[in-house]
């Protein structure tokens, strides 16, 4: 190996690959059809599955809190790689990792952490794309945002 390259092996760069596509390909959807909708809440829906969704909007602000902090520390890389190891039932001895998972009283226990991280960098992505590099000033904002989406696109399940 070369001094100072890093040396990626094929799986990792397929999925580089694919995440770099992925995140195109919804920075251009988004631009193209923002115009075009406008929110809208149901208000039948307003009693119905209250408990779902707080459920949903708790794990949700939990892991965008966590993904703001590891990215603010250069981290999210990290912990969405640790993310995934504990998914599938290993464990970590990342402290960063660690003590993330401890402060935010994250589940490790499922898919959730790994999918809501990873939506969680490519929203940043996006986010970066369009107001700039994230600073503290955008910390609000790029959390709220963060967990919006996460909340969006989570659904509830039964355990096992």
């Amino acid at each position: 190996m070369t001094p100072g390259y890093l040396q990626l092996d094929r799986p990792f760069k397929i999925g580089l690959l694919s995440f770099a596509i992925t995140a195109l390909m919804s920075t251009q959807a988004l631009s193209q059809e923002a115009h075009k909708r406008r929110a809208h809440i149901d208000p039948t829906l307003l009693t119905s599955g209250v408990s779902d969704r707080d459920m949903i909007a708790r794990a949700c602000t939990k892991t965008a809190i966590a993904a703001i902090s590891a990215h603010a520390a250069g981290e999210l890389s990290t912990v969405l790689n640790e993310a995934a190891k504990v998914g599938k039932g290993g464990s970590s001895n990342n402290q960063f990792f660690n003590n993330l998972v401890k402060a935010y009283r994250l589940d490790t226990s499922d898919d959730f952490l790994f999918a809501s991280l990873y939506d969680a960098r490519l929203n940043l992505m996006w986010l970066e794309q369009l107001s700039g590099a994230y600073s503290s000033d955008k910390e609000l904002m790029f959390t709220t945002y963060l967990a919006a989406r996460c909340g969006a696109t989570a659904d509830p399940i039964s355990s096992p």
